[in-house]
């Protein structure tokens, strides 16, 4: 299994290097880039480290079928709880992968939402794909050309009715299309806009109600980048609900127990034992734990502190243990845990470095976990007491590389969130980390 990062990269830096090399005047015959038309890349490294986990999903009736999405290596699946993998898209034009939903009714129907859907800095296209074979072969599900896709919600008892969460760009505003919540009911051969709220709001996280796919709510989130300044929340952030499947949604106000002010990135978690019980976490200028005991229509504050915040480009989010509406699991730059319901968290419960983006856990046995971070998949079989990594992938990404001029030379390499990286470029495997 090659790693496309790593090699995509290296190409790159040789690619400019002839360039340089080829610059009418240089003194260097001009070269045609034709002649490296039969280049192929081939991973030299490093070992014993993968790059960020942006999506999980396991067959309940199997957990040992799991599918994982990067965030910079495409879509793979395991049919032996993670011990080895299959790379699905090797053959897209695309790697990242915002959401994977499999039809648990049918396990052999998976879609997968292309384009990670948390904010990043470089824009990733998005679209939608589904698969009926189980990932041997994907056709398009529509959305096409669109950034960012956070969730995808499946009806439980008709296939054809599919509800989609898209975030948008981060670097630019779209006033008509982009960003909102999408619906189709004839199994995404037409999409249509149900919830849109304006050019800046995205969708933060969606939930549906398991006993009643007609409730949906809906975590929109407002927030500008540019190059030089940050607007993380904003007027367009807030809760919507929909009793009718997406045709009319109400907006939640303060008097329903939401934060005043402007809001920032928000994340939900139904209490799958009992939907009436819901979860929030809401970015109100500092962290604010929300619980619903009506199917989200009122909240009130379980807890408040800048602890439950995190780190711009690291969102933050809550995820209820499916048999013990006391048992928290809070992910941000490190997971921790509540077993009183929120009113306090433990510290780092995985110890796998910086940055939980997903944690998927076993709704009839909670005791099997996947977890994802910056630093790849972790298993756990005791309910999060001890965790290991599953079988290594190949998607290391790495923010720059460069070559010393020994002979054979020497590869150098920033490894996002897995700190600086030599190895030669004749080998297989990399040297060890240096300081981040």
């Amino acid at each position: 299994m090659r790693n496309r990062s790593i090699s995509g990269e290296l190409l790159r830096v040789c690619a400019g290097v002839l360039m340089v090399a080829t610059t009418p005047g240089s003194g260097v015959a001009q070269l045609s880039a034709d002649q490296f038309a039969g280049m192929t890349a081939r991973s030299i490294g490093p070992v014993g480290r993968i790059g960020r986990i942006s999506a999980i999903d396991a067959v309940v009736s199997d957990p040992n079928i799991v599918y994982v999405g990067a965030a910079n290596g495409g879509l793979w699946k395991s049919l032996n709880g993670g011990q080895t993998w299959k790379p699905l898209f090797e053959d897209r034009p695309f790697s990242a992968i915002g959401t994977v939903t499999i039809d648990q009714g049918d396990p052999d129907i998976v879609w997968v939402g292309v384009g990670e859907g948390n904010p990043v800095v470089d824009p990733r296209v998005a679209a939608v794909y589904r698969s009926v074979d189980g990932g041997e072969s994907w056709t398009p599900g529509g959305l096409s050309g669109f950034q960012g896709v956070k969730r995808i919600l499946l009806h439980p008892t008709n296939p054809d009715i599919v509800i989609v969460g898209v975030s948008g760009p981060e670097w630019e505003a779209e006033t008509e299309a982009g960003r909102g919540v999408y619906r189709t009911i004839d199994g995404g051969l037409t999409w249509t806009p149900v919830l849109h709220v304006d050019g800046t709001t995205r969708v933060s996280d969606l939930v549906m109600d398991p006993s009643d796919p007609n409730r949906l709510l809906a975590a929109m989130s407002s927030s500008r980048r540019s190059a030089w300044s940050v607007e993380p929340r904003g007027p367009g952030s807030g809760f919507f609900v929909t009793r009718d499947g997406g045709d009319s949604w109400i907006r939640l106000e303060e008097g329903d127990g939401i934060p005043s002010g402007d809001l920032g990135r928000i994340s939900l978690d139904v209490f799958s034992a009992d939907p009436r019980l819901v979860h929030a976490l809401v970015d109100a200028g500092e962290g604010v734990l929300l619980r619903s005991y009506n199917r989200g229509r009122t909240w009130q504050t379980v807890r408040r502190g800048p602890d439950l915040l995190s780190p711009l480009d690291d969102p933050a989010a809550i995820v209820t243990d499916p048999l013990d509406e006391s048992r928290l699991f809070h992910l941000a730059s490190e997971l921790s845990l509540s077993e009183d319901g929120g009113a306090t968290f433990g510290r780092d419960a995985l110890g796998a470095g910086p940055g939980y983006r997903v944690l998927w856990i076993h709704p009839e046995d909670p005791r099997l976990m996947y977890g994802g971070s910056d630093r790849g998949l972790y298993v756990s079989r005791d309910g999060g007491e001890h965790w290991e990594a599953t079988g290594e992938l190949p998607l290391g990404s790495f923010n720059h590389v460069s070559v010393d001029m020994a002979i054979p030379f020497n590869v150098y390499g920033g490894l996002e969130r897995s700190g600086s990286w030599r190895g030669p470029a004749l080998g297989w495997g990399g040297g060890g980390p240096g300081p981040d």
